[in-house]
């Protein structure tokens, strides 16, 4: 039985353009007749998909270094032990009590803490904490390699037997080697059909990679986002909203009981009972 092809994951390298390849064969003055021979609508549509491959690839890269400069950003320096989670506990009771304390005197207590950092809180309210981006692991981070071709980063994809035969230059100018007598207006009905057939297998080629790179384009913008979520605040961030927290707390007035008074109403002599804040 005859042996599966192994598919190890390789470096993309976008498919070498048949028709800019056939132009380094032929003089320029033929370039037009050529091409409408060969087809002018399958050149035009090969060279239109060749720019939309580049196009992904630079959408691509940039998203790539958009996230690596987001993970350097968020990288910081090792924390004291403890004080994260303490700096959470205190969070967490100082907004139990400000929540109790508006009810026992009928404030609404998400009025009172709208002023607060609410990604902080949620933070520090969690039960959980998240595990990635403080070690710097993304176990979704999709694969790179070097391009073999340019040295810049590229993704990773298996390896078939027609990207293979599309990726590589030399193959192609081999094939165009053996037959470049032909490759002229005169004799170019000989190889016609044969050079048709690779650029509508170059063109099924090119719509499968764009196919690829938008599946990479989207694995990016599901790491970056998961890379934007994972995002721990910083241990200032947390004195920070701890100390807030404690100030309303002690000091808003809208969060302090009435103090009972009582004055004299003018003219009666009875003694009416009003109502201060502290």
């Amino acid at each position: 039985m005859a042996e599966s092809p192994c598919l190890d994951p390789t470096a993309y390298v976008p498919p070498v353009s048949l028709w800019y390849t056939i132009c380094r064969y032929i003089q320029y003055s033929e370039c037009n007749e050529i091409k409408e021979m060969l087809g002018e609508s399958l050149v035009e549509q090969s060279i239109d998909l060749h720019q939309e491959v580049e196009t992904l690839l630079d959408i691509w890269r940039d998203m790539r270094d958009e996230i690596i400069h987001r993970q350097t950003r968020i990288t910081r320096l090792p924390e004291p032990p403890e004080m994260r989670d303490r700096l959470k506990l205190e969070i967490q009771f100082f907004v139990d009590t400000i929540k109790n304390k508006a009810q026992e005197i009928g404030r609404d207590p998400d009025l009172v803490l709208s002023r607060h950092n609410t990604d902080v809180i949620n933070y520090a309210e969690s039960s959980s904490r998240p595990s990635t981006a403080s070690s710097g692991e993304y176990q979704s981070r999709p694969m790179t390699a070097k391009s073999s071709r340019d040295g810049r980063e590229t993704p990773m994809r298996l390896a078939t037997p027609s990207s293979d035969k599309f990726s590589s230059a030399s193959t192609l100018s081999e094939e165009l080697d053996n037959m470049t007598d032909k490759l002229n207006i005169l004799q170019f009905d000989d190889v016609v059909q044969h050079l048709r057939e690779t650029l509508e297998e170059e063109i099924s080629q090119l719509i499968k990679d764009i196919s690829f790179l938008q599946e990479c384009l989207e694995n990016e913008a599901n790491f970056q986002t998961s890379v934007c979520n994972d995002s721990e605040p910083t241990l200032t961030d947390l004195k920070q909203e701890r100390n807030k927290l404690e100030k309303t707390l002690l000091n808003d007035e809208s969060l302090q009981l009435p103090r009972p008074l009582f004055s004299v109403r003018p003219g009666s002599g009875e003694y009416v009972l009003m109502y201060c804040l502290f």
